[in-house]
């Protein structure tokens, strides 16, 4: 089966961290006999075309090097769409672009699938001369920050042309739902990880840290995991911040208020198999979020077997239960704070949230699973283009 993906937000080069889990996809969908195209945004560095671990990738550029701007920041375009009037025009330069290439990028295509809505606007839209079905995945920011009559209309056109629709959780299904979509068409798949390159450490091996992976946005309440830092009475434990985002200034001043900031380390952004590492040599992962689809980064962790502290939001309840660690609601510093002692405190509890975190990781979420259930949505997607015909 010959798959193209259309998203705009895919590494940058090998190894890159911007979207790893939408490349992990298309390489086990590789492992499993598919060939694979993608079209993406080009980023100043990158390469127009190019082929990694056997998959084809063609970057479209909208500007010069040095305006090549909407993927400035690891949040993305979300961030970026939300900057300034400038940015707004480079967003419908490149959409321009894609919605005019995209009929030849896609000949030789059995099935498109499109990653985030406005990546399933332009293929609906070209879909005319294309012809070709096509299944799309929303992430979350594309639905949870569609503010206003217009972004929801939009969102809806995209969805609608869709065979299929799929969300990386079920409150992410939910929202959807309400746009008036066919519930039968909503599966909910989420995105997946490589457990084979975790290793899961005992907490003899362990550091006596914590880790936090994700951008540095106001959606994922860093501050939160910093007010919630400060209360834990023991100086034994180091707070690691990995990321990078618009909000880095203000935390790091916010850090600096506190007694023993020395403990908060901001490393920045890494490579991922840096981050595979950290996951390894944790005691306890926390996402903080107010808004979250998934959260792959808790994927990588459970996959780890590290214990999570994640908030009660979105669609992190599909991956995060008492079983693998603890829910907390947000925007609350004293449940995430409880809830480290709680773990950094019981052997017996972290022994028990550990194992049973990596067994989630490889039966729900390993990319084999996943691969496998979103090759039957090609498959029925196919079968339903041939019956309309």
């Amino acid at each position: 089966m010959k798959i193209a993906f259309v998203t705009t937000n895919y590494p940058r080069w090998k190894n890159d961290n911007r979207a790893p889990f939408i490349h992990g996809l298309a390489q086990t969908l590789k492992q499993k006999g598919c060939n694979v195209r993608v079209v993406t945004m080009h980023n100043p560095g990158s390469k127009q075309y190019e082929i990694i671990d056997g998959i084809e990738i063609i970057r479209l550029r909208y500007a010069w090097n040095k305006a090549e701007t909407l993927q400035s920041t690891p949040a993305g375009i979300p961030i970026e769409w939300k900057k300034n009037f400038r940015s707004k025009i480079l967003l419908a330069v490149f959409f321009f672009h894609l919605l005019i290439r995209l009929p030849r990028l896609l000949r030789g295509v059995d099935v498109v699938h499109a990653h985030w809505t406005l990546s399933g606007l332009a293929v609906r839209l070209s879909k005319v001369f294309h012809g070709i079905p096509y299944v799309l995945t929303v992430h979350g920011s594309d639905i949870y920050q569609a503010n206003g009559p217009l972004l929801t209309k939009i969102n809806r056109f995209s969805l609608v042309g869709a065979s299929h629709i799929m969300c990386v959780g079920s409150d992410l299904a939910n929202e959807v739902t309400k746009l008036g979509l066919d519930s039968s068409k909503i599966k909910v798949i989420s995105m997946g990880v490589n457990t084979e390159r975790f290793s899961v450490l005992p907490l003899c091996a362990r550091k006596n840290q914590i880790l936090y992976v994700g951008s540095l946005i106001k959606r994922k309440a860093v501050d939160t995991l910093l007010i919630a830092f400060s209360q834990i009475p023991s100086i034994e434990y180091e707070l690691l911040i990995v990321g990078d985002g618009p909000e880095r200034e203000n935390l790091l001043l916010l850090n600096d208020s506190f007694p023993g900031s020395h403990r908060v380390h901001f490393l920045g952004t890494v490579a991922p198999e840096k981050v595979i590492e950290l996951n390894s040599y944790s005691k306890v992962f926390v996402l903080p979020s107010i808004e979250e689809g998934l959260g792959v980064v808790l994927l990588e962790a459970l996959s780890a077997g590290t214990p999570c502290i994640a908030s009660r939001v979105g669609g992190i309840p599909d991956a995060i239960d008492e079983s693998v660690g603890r829910l907390v609601e947000p925007n609350c510093p004293q449940q995430i704070a409880r809830a480290l002692m709680e773990l950094l405190s019981d052997g017996q509890l972290w022994q028990e949230c550990s194992l049973a975190a990596r067994k989630r990781a490889e039966d729900t979420f390993d990319w084999q699973v996943i691969a496998t259930k979103t090759l039957q949505i090609y498959k029925a997607a196919l079968q339903t283009f041939k019956h309309e015909f």
